[in-house]
């Protein structure tokens, strides 16, 4: 996954369900923080990544 200037955020958490189907919660690099974390979703493998 590539971000430009995550602003401190980190991708935290990836779990794949199948070998397409996968998620990852995209947040905060400490907690707590002053916003909570998103989850993101790939229906690809990982190749794309957008919020769920």
């Amino acid at each position: 996954m590539s971000h430009r200037n995550g602003g401190g955020q980190s991708w935290n958490d990836i779990v794949f369900t199948t070998n397409q189907v996968g998620f990852v919660v995209h947040g905060p690099g400490q907690y707590p923080g002053p916003h909570p974390g998103e989850l993101w979703e790939t229906q690809d493998g990982g190749v794309t990544w957008v919020p769920a």
